[in-house]
């Protein structure tokens, strides 16, 4: 809705899909890859932006390292390349680079199916290399947005709620992420992982778990307030 509430303010919008959905409809700009051929397509891009001087040089100079890497390795992915791999008209990766480094602050939204291939880490990186050489973090209207498939699975990650994961998003057997939160909340954090969620049954019945703290809310606020 907020996607859709953006369009009807003139935003405009480009859709990487292999299926041509109903936001893919509404799109300024479709490109409909084959399954699994997310990388080569956003290395495109950055193959294009990079080639026409779109970066941002500021952002790249002061925020940023190892962008001469990152420009080796987009090298061979042209959109002629590309194209061919992908059966997407190589000009409209062109277009969509050029749509994307030109209207800043530039958002990009993925769902959850960017994270579940065999490259879903790879996927994440090419996104967050694609905003950074345009600058399009820590500013309003851009930066990455991952759309999770469940409410707040995202906030409840980076405050810390999974039981391998500091707040930080570091490993809780990281002594330097768990030294600079014991030094701030004042407190000693445990250096082992708890038990993950499949494993909560089996600990209960073994008496490893024993307490659960569940927080439920009503499905409807009658008007005269709370009913629990």
């Amino acid at each position: 809705m907020h996607i859709q509430n953006a369009l009807e303010r003139g935003a405009k919008l480009i859709v990487v899909d292999p299926k041509r959905t109903e936001m893919a409809q509404k799109a300024d700009l479709f490109l409909q890859i084959p399954p699994g051929y997310n990388i080569p397509t956003l290395n495109c891009i950055m193959n294009v932006i990079i080639n026409e001087d779109l970066c941002n040089k500021d952002f790249l100079e002061k925020s940023t390292t190892g962008f001469e890497y990152l420009k080796m390795a987009v090298e061979p992915y042209t959109p002629e390349a590309v194209g061919k791999l992908t059966g997407v008209e190589p000009e409209l990766f062109v277009k969509a680079a050029r749509m994307y480094a030109n209207n800043s602050p530039s958002a990009i939204l993925y769902a959850m199916g960017l994270t579940q291939f065999s490259s879903g880490t790879g996927n994440v990186w090419s996104v967050s290399n694609l905003a950074a050489i345009t600058g399009n973090l820590g500013i309003e209207g851009a930066g990455v947005n991952p759309l999770r498939g469940q409410n707040n699975v995202q906030g409840a990650c980076m405050l810390g709620a999974l039981p391998t994961l500091l707040p930080s998003g570091k490993p809780v057997t990281n002594d330097e992420g768990r030294g600079a939160l014991e030094q701030l909340w004042n407190c000693k954090l445990p250096d082992k992982p708890g038990f993950v969620l499949t494993e909560a049954p089996e600990k209960m019945a073994e008496g490893k778990i024993k307490c659960i703290y569940i927080i439920t809310v009503p499905l409807s606020i009658p008007q005269e307030g709370f009913s629990w």
